[in-house]
């Protein structure tokens, strides 16, 4: 359990900075995006949780956000993109389903809510929440 809480602190740790940097200026730093993988991964060796399954569940969701990028031509951005394979390992043990809808559902109802129609809304915070969501799932 205290490893799960290592893993989960990683996560808050570097995602929380990439969702308000998204939140801001539509960004989200390379370098950070790397860190939070290796961090995630580092955090999983150290404490002996399997490999696997995050990793198949990073490539299905990079994988699916490809697709959704390609479908609505460019309304997923790359850092979004870059992002996937972090929320996939955190998130290995919910249905990709949860995580996807999570992600698209908060996004559309903060859309609404706010009053946003078109132009561009940052996706990172919402894939942070989801994977924070999946996590505690």
């Amino acid at each position: 359990m205290a490893f799960q809480l290592l893993i989960f602190l990683v996560f808050l740790g570097l995602g929380l900075p990439i969702a308000w940097i998204d939140l801001r200026s539509h960004r989200i730093p390379n370098r950070l995006n790397a860190a939070l993988l290796a961090g995630l991964i580092g955090a999983s060796i150290l404490s002996s949780q399997p490999l696997m399954a995050p990793a198949l569940v990073a490539l299905e969701l990079t994988g699916l956000l490809a697709l959704l990028r390609l479908l609505s031509r460019g309304g997923i951005g790359m850092g979004d993109l870059k992002l996937a394979p972090s929320i996939g390992w955190i998130s290995f043990r919910a249905p990709l389903t949860v995580t996807l809808a999570t992600a698209g559902i908060s996004a559309l109802l903060l859309g609404r809510l706010c009053g946003l129609r078109g132009g561009r809304t940052p996706f990172a915070p919402f894939l942070v929440f989801a994977g924070v969501i999946g996590f505690l799932v």
